[in-house]
C-alpha cells in the first residue's frame, strides 16, 4: 500500500516539474503557466500566473519595477477578485472586477464595494 502511494506521489511530482512555461496553443494564445521577468538574468518577476486559451486563470501576480508584489488577481470566467498592494505588502485596496479582451484593447470594469484598506 505505501508502495503505491510512494509511486503516485513520485509521479505526480515528475509529472509537474516537467510542465514548461510560456507556450502558445496552435492559435498562438497563451496556455499553461507563464512567467514574465522584468530583468535579462530573469531574477524579478513581472508576472506570473495561469493562461487558458490566451485569458487568464486561476490565480496571477503582477509585480512593480522593484520585483515587489503590486496586485493579485483571483480569475474565474470573466469575473475576478483584484486585490491591490502598498510597496511594503499591505493590502491597499480589494474588489471585483471583470475583464474584456476585445482585439484592439482590454477592459476592466470594478463594479461592486471596492474595499479601501
Amino acid at each position: 500500500m505505501k508502495a503505491g502511494i510512494f509511486f503516485l506521489f513520485s509521479l505526480l511530482t515528475l509529472t509537474l516539474s516537467s510542465q514548461k512555461i510560456n507556450r502558445l496553443n496552435r492559435h498562438g494564445e497563451r496556455t499553461g503557466k507563464w512567467i514574465t521577468y522584468i530583468d535579462d538574468d530573469k531574477k524579478q518577476k513581472s508576472f506570473e500566473g495561469r493562461f487558458r486559451n490566451g485569458v487568464s486563470s486561476g490565480k496571477c501576480y503582477f509585480y512593480n519595477n522593484d520585483g515587489v508584489l503590486a496586485r493579485r488577481e483571483i480569475n474565474r470566467f470573466k469575473k475576478m477578485k483584484t486585490t491591490f498592494y502598498y510597496p511594503n505588502g499591505t493590502v491597499k485596496l480589494k474588489g471585483n472586477a471583470r475583464i474584456e479582451n476585445l482585439p484592439e484593447k482590454i477592459h476592466y470594469y470594478f463594479y461592486g464595494k471596492m474595499e479601501v484598506l
